[in-house]
């Protein structure tokens, strides 16, 4: 018997306060890993706790009802450090949900559910053995399962069957309308032409692996690297709480897979191609095996010998031909450059015309001033006419908007600086209908929005972002009262960057 685990026993102290009963018949589950001892049960959901054969008195979690490939976990190295964490967490639900949790998840369920009387008695019984707190138990625990190799625990014949083989990667095929997923159907892949351009982007190391000729056009596919520990600092500052939209923004603005490059020009045989489309992929090692995206980047990793313990950023822009015919290539060169990148601003909530709001840009740190020259609200009667035949006849618009015209100083440069309501207004309803939430439609005329909300509602041809032009809030059904702006800021982060990836003199070889 463990030497550990024996010493507890002789004390005669009852776990089942802190969620582990002893005393119920040990009678394994499909998941309950070959050679294991049970050591307690949960009571709910079959999740038991034990020792496995092979790996001394590490102390492991089996959860039945867990997703396939997930059902064990170590929690501890050994039995006395289980208890340690026993009293750090007060019962033993919260370790075995560990695994799939981030630290601010652990800490709110701990706070949540503290431990009853009766496991506080239990848990000063743990404390006349002399053990004391796992002070970090989430790291511990963590940091135990991040370096443990499943791959080494026995399991039974009946557990192999009810776990999927992994999934196959295709075979490599590049399409021109097929991005990293699909295919039109007839179209034939591109015949693969192997280049192994590297470059250093501003501190990147990044490769063109190879480019495709297909039927329709040229097909390059850009590798960039990213540091592992780039990305683990990553998560580690955004990895939960809420996500409200300030935050997204600035996650994707500091997140360094999000590369977000495109061609800013490219000369074949001397001759400009304009790129049409594209899509990407990303290798997150950090990510959990099997997460979205990872079947379409291993792929990309296998076929290019990219090492995954690094980061991937991989990029397919698709060029179409500017003749009839496919060329011969002779010389192929290109710029790369950064897609400018949203950073958030303060929020501003003027009401009359002379208002100013001071700030900083986030990136420049310059100090500017933002001055309201007219602000009034406004009726969009406009919308309504030619709506006749279109699928919003017999819808009501919200009408009511407030527009607002701003002077900067000092004035940015244009299509880097953008102000936008952070309310995305009211939606079209049925005519005659009191607004309920079956008869509230999706519908967005004359408003250019995203993902991350509304921009603006811009009057007429002549209206623009910024500087010194009139910009409208988002339409609503009633007058707004206020109306909160938002500044919104676009920038690279890095210059540009040339290559030639063909010479003539190499093409005729």
């Amino acid at each position: 018997m463990k030497k550990g685990y024996a010493l507890f026993l002789r004390r005669g102290i009852d776990l089942k306060s802190l969620g582990i009963d002893q005393d119920r018949e040990n009678s394994a589950y499909f998941c309950t890993p070959k050679g294991a001892s049970i050591i307690g049960w949960a009571g709910v959901d079959g999740v038991h706790y034990c020792f496995v054969r092979g790996f001394g008195e590490m102390v492991f979690a089996v959860s039945p009802m867990s997703i396939p490939g997930h059902y064990v976990h170590p929690l501890a190295k050994n039995f006395p450090d289980f208890l340690r964490l026993l009293l750090s967490c007060g019962s033993a639900d919260a370790l075995e949900q560990l695994w799939a949790w981030d630290e601010e998840q652990f800490r709110s369920y701990l706070r949540d559910n503290p431990a009853t009387q009766e496991g506080q008695e239990t848990l000063k019984q743990i404390e006349e053995m002399g053990l004391q707190v796992m002070e970090d138990p989430f790291s511990y625990v963590k940091k135990l399962q991040q370096e443990f190799d499943y791959k080494k625990i026995p399991f039974s014949r009946e557990y192999e069957e009810t776990i999927p083989g992994p999934p196959q990667t295709p075979p490599w095929k590049v399409y021109f309308d097929g991005g990293f997923w699909t295919r039109k159907s007839r179209e034939r892949p591109g015949q693969e032409l192997l280049l192994n351009k590297s470059f250093d982007w501003e501190g990147q190391r990044g490769m063109i692996p190879s480019l495709y000729l297909c039927g329709k056009g040229l097909v390059i596919d850009f590798c960039l690297r990213v540091p592992l520990e780039e990305i683990r600092t990553h998560r580690e500052k955004w990895d939960g709480g809420e996500l409200d939209r300030d935050r997204a923004l600035s996650r994707a603005a500091e997140d360094p897979l999000n590369v977000q490059l495109r061609i800013g020009s490219l000369l074949l045989n001397g001759r400009p191609l304009r790129w049409t489309h594209g899509s990407g992929v990303v290798w997150d090692p950090c990510r959990l095996e099997g997460e979205y995206g990872d079947l379409e980047a291993r792929s990309a990793l296998e076929h290019y010998a990219l090492d995954p313990a690094w980061g991937w950023s991989i990029r397919r822009v698709c060029f179409p031909w500017a003749t009839k015919r496919k060329p011969r290539l002779k010389t192929l060169s290109l710029v790369l450059e950064q897609e400018p990148i949203e950073f958030p601003g303060p929020y501003f909530r003027p009401s009359a015309r002379g208002e100013q709001l001071r700030f900083r840009h986030p990136l420049t740190g310059e100090e500017h001033i933002l001055t309201v020259e007219d602000y009034q609200s406004r009726e969009l009667a406009e919308l309504e006419e030619g709506l006749a035949a279109t699928p919003l006849a017999g819808y009501e618009l919200p009408r009511h908007c407030v527009t607002m015209t701003c002077s900067l100083t000092p004035e940015l440069p244009e299509n880097t600086f953008f102000i936008r309501d952070s309310s995305p207004g009211d939606q079209p309803r049925i005519k005659g209908e009191l607004p309920t939430r079956k008869n509230i439609h999706a519908g967005a005329i004359g408003v250019i929005g995203g993902a991350d909300g509304p921009t603006a509602i811009f009057i007429s041809r002549k209206s623009r972002p910024f500087p010194g032009y009139t910009v409208t809030s988002s339409a609503y059904f009633q007058p707004p009262k206020e109306v909160e702006w938002r500044l919104i800021f676009r920038e690279k982060t890095r210059g540009s960057l040339s290559l030639e990836l063909i010479r003539e003199e190499k093409a005729n070889r």
